[in-house]
Order: structure tokens, then sequence, then C-alpha cells
């Protein structure tokens, strides 16, 4: 089996074992006081008034599904390009692992994929992730590629 591929399955499952004992050993038991301190209320509800001040839509990990971004991206546009009082998307935000080993094929297609969905009055900001860095060539493409992130 191909060492880089050994080393990102342990990475994965140091990272699942992480999360588990987490959520057992801290999360769990926090929410165990609230209960026992009666200090849990109910999850606030949207008052009928409300309008958003700002609406935005964030993805990540996308690992070049690029069809599953442009989903996201349509979708968020069908959902709220009618809506009242408040229409439309003021910006995407991708949070990093846009590639699953670093590429500059994998940024061209993803780069791309924005370029064909991403209205140019959509504000579009992406963070790089630890995978547009396993590649050290591969990172500098990254950040010159300036369809990546606009400001309209």
């Amino acid at each position: 089996m191909d060492r880089g591929l050994m080393i990102e399955i342990k990475n994965w499952a140091i990272g699942i074992v992480a999360g588990v004992l987490s959520v057992l050993f801290v999360v769990l038991p926090m929410q165990g006081l609230q209960l026992l301190r009666g200090t849990v209320g109910a999850l606030p509800q949207t008052p009928e008034d409300f309008v958003p001040a700002v609406r935005l839509v964030a993805f990540t990990d996308s690992h070049n599904k690029n069809d599953h971004v442009a989903d996201a991206i349509d979708t968020a546009y069908a959902l709220f390009d009618d809506a009242e009082p408040y229409a439309g998307v003021d910006a995407f935000f991708g949070l990093g692992d846009f590639s699953s080993v670093g590429g500059e094929g994998d940024y061209l297609r993803y780069a791309e994929t924005l370029r064909a969905h991403v209205r140019e009055e959509t504000a579009l900001i992406n963070i790089h992730g630890n995978h547009e860095f396993k590649m050290t060539t591969t990172a500098r493409i990254f950040w010159r590629r300036s369809a990546m992130t606009r400001i309209p």
C-alpha cells in the first residue's frame, strides 16, 4: 500500500478517535451536568418578523467532488433567490480541503466550478485546509489563483 495513503488513513483514524473521546469525556458530561442543574433550556425560536442582515453559505471538505460544490451553490441560489423579504446569497465560503492530495489540476477544476456557478455579485472567500499544502508546488499554485477569492 502507498505510504502516503497509509499516513492519510492513520491521520483519519486518529481524528475519529479524538472526536469520539472528546464527545464521551467532555461534551456528554457537560450536558449531563447542565441537565442535572436544570440549566438546559429550550432552543431559541426565530421571531416571525426576523429579517437576516446577511446570508452566508459555507461548504467544506469537497475533496475533488466539484459536482457537490456546484450543487451546493446552485441549491443556495434556488432556495434564496426569491425569498421574502430578503432575497439572494451574499457570500460563499469554501472552508478548505478542495483537493485530496493536492495537484494543479485539482485546483484548476475547483476554480472552474466556482467561475461557472458563483455569480459576479456574490462574494467568494476560500480558506486553505491542510490538503491544500500536501504538495509544496501546488500550495504555491493555490495561493496564486485569483479566481479562488473574489469580493465584488
